[in-house]
């Protein structure tokens, strides 16, 4: 089965206040470390998708065409976006970015892991 998790960002705009993602269990070896520490894309669109709304992650519709990472110490989502790369709206533990954010597993496959986001593994 599939893993969606929701992250909300108190000063994010636009579509990246509230973004979904939806990715295979695998993808979730390490939540915290795909989340917070170093975000990644391999596996953009074939093991995970990005979504602005609950409802288009449900129906696997509208997913984010965009979407990079690898970049240490740069978290979700890095510059991902719906139709292009939108930098500063990602989180980081030591490289600035957004601070004021919180996640919610919205499936249990990963409820504990995420429960921590924000405040360590």
């Amino acid at each position: 089965g599939n893993v969606l998790i929701r992250r909300e960002c108190k000063y994010c705009g636009g579509d990246w206040s509230d973004v979904y993602v939806v990715a295979k269990k695998h993808f979730w070896k390490s939540p915290w470390e795909i989340l917070m520490i170093t975000w990644q894309d391999l596996g953009f669109k074939i093991d995970f998708n990005l979504y602005s709304t609950l409802q288009d992650a449900r129906r696997g519709s509208n997913p984010w065409q965009v979407c990079n990472g690898g970049d240490t110490g740069i978290g979700f989502p890095r510059d991902c976006g719906p139709t292009g790369f939108k930098g500063d709206m990602w989180n980081s533990l030591t490289r600035g970015g957004q601070s004021e954010l919180g996640a919610l597993a919205l499936s249990t496959a990963t409820a504990l892991a995420v429960a921590n986001f924000g405040r360590g593994p």
